[in-house]
């Protein structure tokens, strides 16, 4: 029949034979040892089993030494941070915030990884688009690109989410380790469920955030205009899409010799908006704001970018506003059947093909060409135009106008 020491024994080799059979015999072996030295001590049986503890202690603390002992050099470093906190609350609430902010750090690096990687995919989509203006015949092809770039997101997303899903449970799994090593104590069900749940609802949250910061990114015009900053392009344009586009609803100011276009879909809805800009030109910056282009002079020699795009209002207005000693050559024609008003202010120098064109207004004034009609009015007074053509099978027509401060060509393109 078997003694209290040898049943104590079976016990703990029930409890522990999940381990390596080598660190179980290796374990048995040193309490075997204990027990025999105890032996030949004449110890008694019952003080020999109360110096050891109950079964379930010594099995869990076999099982931590095991763990602690295959940890790689994070986790002891983790153990020597904690065994300067000698306060066991203070171990406890350690282990979940720092872990946690690891998770939260961890995830942070993982989403900036696919967010390069995904803004470097549109911009290979932006640069193979660039020089061009968004037509009927290439609507298509560049809106399934970027449909197919949505699909691309939702699986990086979703790789992501598989893989945050495996951290938190190897942290969380760390984190019940470290408390009871530290605590030397068992925890409840409900405690390591808890601590289990935690991690995944602060990755939860933060892939929320993520998810909707994709959206808006996607449908921001501004997000394109940035990736080809962000990859240092010499961008030459960027591809924004409207539905219902209708090339007839277009009126395009061009300003060649600086290298901009701006093309304006008008009637109650957003517009197109491609633009280029001339590598060489160093010496101005761009920003249209609220229907304002504004060139001013930067001095910094950095390559300008327009890097804002709106809406056009109900009142179809453009300002351009330009520096005193502007020198840069600009023309300015109109195409298609939409009145366009340009509010002109004072010492706007405007050289079209050949002629210089000098508008030096003391007062604003506004300058309204409609190109249907083929005339121009100024200060609400209409004056015919010397030269005027027109092609039945296009919107396109040829204006040459005369005024007190200048003269304005209109080329047929």
């Amino acid at each position: 029949m078997m003694n209290k020491l040898d049943l104590y024994i079976n016990e703990l080799l029930q409890e522990i034979e999940d381990l390596p059979s080598q660190y179980t015999e290796d374990a048995l072996e040193y309490y075997k040892s204990f027990i025999l030295d105890a032996k030949e001590a004449k110890t008694p049986e019952e003080e020999i089993l109360l110096q050891l503890g109950s079964v379930v202690e010594v099995a869990n603390q076999i099982k931590l030494d095991y763990y602690l002992k295959n940890q790689n050099s994070v986790s002891r470093l983790f153990q020597k941070i904690f065994k300067i906190l000698k306060s066991s609350e203070i171990i406890e609430k350690s282990a979940s915030y720092f872990l946690a902010l690891l998770t939260f750090c961890s995830s942070l690096l993982m989403y900036l990884m696919s967010l390069i990687s995904y803004i470097s995919i549109i911009g290979w989509v932006a640069l193979l688009g660039r020089e061009y203006i968004i037509t009927p015949s290439n609507y298509s092809s560049t809106k399934l690109s970027l449909f197919g770039l949505a699909l691309l997101g939702g699986a990086l997303l979703a790789l992501l989410g598989y893989m945050f899903q495996k951290i938190s449970k190897l942290l969380s799994g760390y984190t019940i380790r470290l408390i009871r090593s530290k605590l030397h104590k068992e925890l409840t069900v409900k405690e390591e469920r808890r601590i289990k749940n935690r991690f995944p609802l602060i990755i939860a949250v933060y892939t929320g955030f993520l998810v909707v910061g994709f959206v808006i990114l996607l449908i921001t015009p501004m997000f394109r205009n940035a990736t080809s900053i962000w990859l240092s392009l010499p961008a030459k344009s960027y591809i924004l899409i409207e539905d219902d586009f209708k090339q007839e609803d277009v009126n395009r100011i061009d300003i060649n010799a600086v290298n901009v276009k701006i093309s304006i879909e008008y009637e109650d809805t957003d517009y197109i908006s491609v633009i280029y800009q001339k590598e060489n030109w160093m010496n101005y910056n761009t920003n249209l704001q609220n229907n304002t282009l504004y060139i001013s002079e930067t001095g910094n020699g950095k390559l300008p970018f327009m890097n804002f795009i709106g809406r056009h209002y109900s009142t179809n207005e453009l300002m351009i506003v330009l520096p005193d000693n502007f020198k840069e050559s600009i023309n300015i024609n109109t195409i298609g059947s939409i009145v366009e008003t340009q509010e002109i202010r004072e010492d706007f120098h405007l050289f079209a093909d050949t002629s210089l064109v000098n508008f030096n207004y003391i007062d604003t004034c506004n300058l309204n060409i409609n190109t249907v009609r083929g005339h121009i009015t100024i200060d609400n007074q209409e004056i015919e135009t010397n030269n005027y053509k027109w092609e039945e099978d296009s919107n396109i027509c040829l204006i040459e106008i005369n005024t007190v401060s200048g003269s304005v060509n209109g080329v047929n393109r």
